[in-house]
């Protein structure tokens, strides 16, 4: 008589804790990578339906094992690989990514790893296809543009074209097609060096105050697409695009909430603007989210966009960062009323009161009120 198989245990937690704690230790690797493959192995078993019923998942019931499985198995895959690269095995940890990525994980990091091991091993078009796959929502052009910059600077100028073309299909304002074209004039296969950079930037910063803007938005654009991984940059762009040709007295985030507050209608010209500013400061956020000129600067030009959900969500952000400033809750007011939330913006402009009575952005946001009950 055949003996009944063994039950199939499957139970990664333990594994998974392991190999953590190995990767940041650097001990016991051999050991911690013994178990996460013996687990892997248990999990296609269970996958491919051999003894499902037995398999033990969590202490959670799951209302989709298989499901559960998969996403377990992902896992653990990149556990191993992280192991792997612990021991330096970067061949045995690419086949890992690899098999991470292909069980639909939501995890970034095996296609961040994979674009690396791509590039390393000189397979650029590989490497951009993964980056493509990632999927950073609003940040996506602003990923394939740095790859693409990366790619003209090492010489391969095709995969570069390509990545540009897909960065500026992937932005709609138009900004990306903006610098990448100023770059491929100015700079065409290396950016200014780190010395001139700060010179370029405080030159610009000056033409705040003047009228005529139009050579330094070009110098900016090209600097801008030559030098993507700059915060910086892309906040004098996204801000030398926002006021225009206008002298502005104070800084742009003052002048962008006294436009707001006066509530006036916006033609298409001035739209586009905007649009490309807040591309600007979403990029110069996403590079450098602690400056708070960016979360403030890319919150007021959501508003003026009536972006009312967006706009919110970040200043609510900045409020609970820094609840004893009153400068937060004065715009979160602001914007909150034009938004007729009255009730949250009525509770945020007491807090700002209780904090800074004189604060000027206090009697902005009265302003916005009034503005907001003559334009209805």
């Amino acid at each position: 008589m055949a003996q009944a198989a063994k039950p199939l245990h499957v139970a990664p937690d333990r594994a998974i804790h392991g190999a953590q704690a190995a990767v940041s230790s650097g001990r016991d690797l051999d050991q911690a990578l013994a178990a996460v493959e013996e687990q892997i192995r248990a999990a296609r078993q269970a996958l491919r339906g051999v003894y499902l019923d037995a398999v033990e998942l969590t202490a959670r019931r799951d209302r989709d094992p298989q499901a559960r499985l998969q996403h377990m198995l992902g896992t653990l895959h990149i556990c191993a690989a992280l192991l792997c690269r612990s021991q330096g095995d970067e061949h045995q940890a690419h086949e890992h990514w690899v098999r991470a990525v292909a069980t639909g994980t939501t995890d970034p990091s095996p296609r961040q790893y994979l674009v690396e091991s791509y590039l390393a091993r000189g397979r650029p078009l590989d490497a951009l296809s993964q980056l493509e796959m990632m999927g950073n929502g609003r940040h996506d052009a602003l990923s394939l543009l740095m790859f693409g910059r990366d790619m003209r600077v090492e010489g391969h100028l095709d995969v570069a074209d390509l990545a540009d073309a897909r960065a500026i299909a992937a932005d709609p304002s138009g900004l990306v097609g903006d610098v990448v074209a100023a770059a491929r004039t100015r700079y065409p296969t290396a950016a200014p060096s780190a010395e001139a950079t700060p010179s370029i930037l405080q030159r610009i910063s000056r033409a705040f105050t003047q009228g005529n803007r139009g050579a330094d938005l070009m110098e900016l654009r090209a600097l801008v697409g030559a030098m993507p991984r700059s915060a910086d940059a892309w906040f004098e762009l996204a801000a030398l695009i926002q006021i225009g040709d206008r002298a502005i007295d104070g800084s742009v985030i003052h002048d962008a909430v006294q436009e707001l507050v006066a509530s006036q209608t916006l033609d298409d010209d001035r739209l586009k603007a905007l649009d490309q500013a807040g591309k600007g400061y979403e990029f110069a956020f996403g590079l450098a989210p602690y400056d708070a000129k960016h979360l403030l600067a890319l919150a007021v030009t959501y508003a003026l966009l009536e972006r009312w959900t967006d706009a919110l969500e970040l200043l609510n952000g900045y409020r609970q960062a820094a609840p004893k400033q009153a400068l937060g809750h004065a715009l979160f007011a602001i914007v909150a009323r034009l938004a007729d939330e009255d009730a949250a913006a009525e509770a945020a402009l007491d807090q700002a009161r209780a904090i800074d009575p004189n604060n000027p952005l206090v009697g902005l946001a009265r302003q916005a009120g009034q503005a907001r009950d003559l334009s209805t």
